[in-house]
């Protein structure tokens, strides 16, 4: 059975849930193209060759190329059908769209905004007072301009709301999913602009009758000059026509919805996903098309570019390098000796050495910068180790000093037979001995009246104080062979040799002395000895392996 062109939007609404208004535009394609073969042909009669004649014939004829995309549009998808039920093998409407160049988006500034709610209300105030004014009632027709302009929903959507999809109480418009282009049910908030005009509205609404199921946007129940039982897009295109030709601009209900979405993303927001929600769009990609770039915005950024170029410094211009020009060879240096030594070239006189042309070029200095360059380089290495060593004498110093004024201030503190402290309390408690032959003899005499001071440490064993020589030389003991002897042996081993404290010391025999040291304060005359013995002069030098 042959399937004639003509059938193909019926054939399409049947598997499509389609509104009236999309299946009169695919109808619409489809007459065009009967129009041009002068008769209704067979689907599989249609080919790619009769499609560019008849695209090359609306063309020449003064068609533009979005109507003609239209068209290709509206009858590749009725092609794209049929091949999907398996009756046709290839679209002949495949690849005969026509590239249009991107046009400006369809935004209305504030000013005409506001232009065009001005002239709607003082055709409100004329009409009050004069009679019937050019748009009537006035009164509906600004109601309608504000519910484009704060809601931004599409003239279809306008046109089949009801009375009951007006909540008051709510203050939300409900658009229905049958009426929508993406078959999506959403509510849209009111604003307190639009809150005003719409409850105006729905008052007059219920005054004249209006059912919950009736049309809401019905100008023909609110005037008796129109004679239709319900309001179409003719009507309201009507009155927006007169509208742009009163304020000098053109203006539409997409344009409107067009503005409604950049006026979105130019809140501090920028909500995108927002804004799809609000024109309820089914992609990101289709919102981003509403939006126009701001143009104040654009122009604060170029301006700060623009500045901040003129503020940079210029670069600097190396003189005498030419490319093309290529630098005279120098003589090849003689090697001397076996060490690579290098002879210097004899210099020139300036008898032989021949005038210099104009058009000669200059020697280059790269060569003595890069000299200069490598031996700067060759010295960072020991300023680095210079720094580090430095750094490393003042921190000890620092340390040491901090750590002696907080041991003075606790024991001037602290009364006598108080517990030890926290760094004393970590070595095990020391008896008190009698003193040896090995004690010094160099001590500060006792004065009269004071007591006899007590002795913390007790002395030396003479088989620790061999076993502490390599440790107070600068040798750091093993792992497998312990200390030998308590803390305090140790303490006396380095006193006995102060020629030893004032040598480097690794940082394993540091971190004992000042334990000791800490110990040792309880002791008067304990000032004499840290002189005698230097400790703060001490340097820091990385642990012995």
């Amino acid at each position: 059975m042959s399937l004639r062109l003509g059938q193909l939007p019926d054939l399409y609404a049947q598997t499509n849930d389609l509104r009236e208004a999309t299946l009169t535009t695919y109808r619409a394609s489809v007459r065009a193209l009967q129009r041009f073969l002068g008769h209704d042909p067979e689907v599989d009669s249609v080919t790619y060759e009769m499609v560019l004649q008849w695209r090359r014939f609306e063309v020449d004829k003064g068609l533009s190329k979005r109507s003609w995309n239209t068209y290709s549009s509206h009858l590749c998808t009725l092609f794209r059908h049929l091949i999907q039920q398996k009756r046709l093998e290839d679209n002949p409407f495949k690849k005969t769209r026509l590239r249009v160049a991107q046009r400006k988006k369809k935004t209305v500034t504030d000013e005409a905004i506001e232009a065009a709610r001005r002239w709607l209300e003082q055709q409100v105030e004329y009409e009050r007072f004069h009679g019937r004014a050019p748009v009537t009632p006035a009164w509906f027709w600004l109601a309608v301009f504000e519910t484009f302009v704060h809601t931004g929903i599409r003239l279809n959507a306008l046109l089949c709301l009801r009375l009951a999809d007006v909540d008051l109480q709510k203050r939300t418009l409900l658009i229905r999913g049958d009426t929508e282009k993406t078959h999506r049910e959403f509510m849209v908030p009111a604003t307190a602009t639009l809150y005003t005009h719409l409850q105006q509205l729905v008052n007059r609404a219920v005054a004249a009758g209006f059912q919950t199921e009736d049309q809401l946007f019905n100008v023909n129940r609110f005037s008796p000059h129109y004679k239709r039982r319900t309001m179409n897009l003719n009507q309201v295109e009507a009155i927006f026509t007169k509208i742009s030709e009163k304020i000098g601009t053109k203006l539409t209900p997409h344009r409107c919805r067009h503005t409604l979405a950049t006026e979105l993303m130019r809140r501090p927001e920028r909500d995108i996903h927002l804004a799809m929600k609000v024109l309820n769009h089914s992609n990101v990609s289709t919102t981003m098309g509403y939006i126009e770039p701001d143009q104040e915005q654009m122009r604060a950024l170029l301006e700060g570019c623009s500045q901040a170029r003129d503020r940079r410094p210029p670069k600097r211009v190396v003189q005498n390098i030419d490319p093309t020009v290529q630098e005279p060879k120098r003589a090849p240096v003689e090697k001397v000796g076996v060490d690579h030594g290098r002879a210097e070239p004899p210099a020139a006189s300036p008898e032989t050495q021949p005038p210099r042309t104009a058009a000669e070029p200059v020697p280059s200095a790269w060569p003595s910068i890069l000299e200069q360059l490598n031996q700067a380089i060759a010295r960072i290495p020991q300023l680095i180790a210079d720094q580090v060593e430095q750094h490393l004498e003042q921190h000890l110093e620092r340390h040491l000093a901090k750590l002696w004024q907080s041991t003075q201030d606790e024991m001037a503190t602290r009364p006598e037979g108080q517990a030890r402290t926290a760094i004393e309390a970590t070595e095990p408690p020391v008896e008190s001995a009698p003193p040896a032959q090995s004690e010094r003899t160099d001590k500060a005499p006792e004065r009269e009246g004071e007591p006899a001071p007590t002795t913390l440490i007790p002395a030396p064993d003479p088989d620790d104080i061999e076993r502490l020589r390599p440790w107070a030389a600068g040798a750091v003991p093993s792992r497998d062979e312990p200390p030998c002897g308590p803390q305090p042996s140790r303490l006396e081993a380095d006193l006995e040799r102060g020629a030893a404290l004032r040598q480097p010391l690794p940082a394993l025999q540091l971190a004992r002395l000042v334990r000791a040291v800490r110990r040792e304060t309880s002791q008067p005359h304990s000032a004499s000895r840290r002189s005698q013995a230097g400790l703060f002069r001490l340097e820091a030098q990385p642990p012995s392996r």
